[in-house]
């Protein structure tokens, strides 16, 4: 009866058999849905990634120019520049779920930071003491972003870049 015509409810061809959609009034496609979400999810990682890479490029290369031991008062701008680029980071680790890479050496370096910090407890010059223990938290805090926050060649290359420019 209905040679020639085709169903309205058959729309799809797939290997060459027609199947039936069954669509509801009102339903949202998923594939869109899908595709838009991973388009969001990769343009947001994409995004994180060269933010976090073009704010240790730019430490990197504005580190030079005012040296934290010729000048140890330039060393706050370095520490809160490296603060701010870690709570960003840590941001996006909680947010996304993500692992933390190198954990075993993370933890002997903050084991090394804790130690230093109970044994300044006696320290003869109080000041340098705690100036040090700052810019190794600072230390702690850029290894922490290298070694987890630069996971693609684009985002390395772009550090590495910075320090050739320097």
């Amino acid at each position: 009866k209905t040679a020639g015509r085709q169903n309205p409810r058959t729309t799809s061809l797939r290997g060459g058999k027609r199947e039936r959609m069954k669509k509801k009034p009102g339903a949202k496609d998923p594939n869109l849905i899908t595709f838009l979400g991973k388009l969001f999810m990769t343009t947001a990682s994409f995004v994180s990634e060269v933010f976090l890479a073009l704010g240790l490029a730019a430490i990197v290369t504005l580190r030079p120019w005012r040296d934290g031991i010729t000048y140890p008062g330039d060393n706050t701008y370095f520490l809160w520049a490296v603060a701010f680029l870690f709570a960003a980071w840590g941001l996006r680790v909680l947010v996304r779920g993500e692992t933390i890479r190198f954990g075993g050496l993370l933890a002997a370096l903050g084991l090394f930071y804790v130690v230093a910090l109970v044994t300044s407890l006696g320290t003869v010059q109080f000041d340098a003491t705690y100036r040090t223990l700052i810019t190794w938290a600072g230390y702690w805090m850029l290894f922490v972003l290298a070694a987890n926050g630069l996971r693609t060649r684009r985002s390395v290359g772009i550090v590495l870049g910075a320090f050739a420019l320097t």
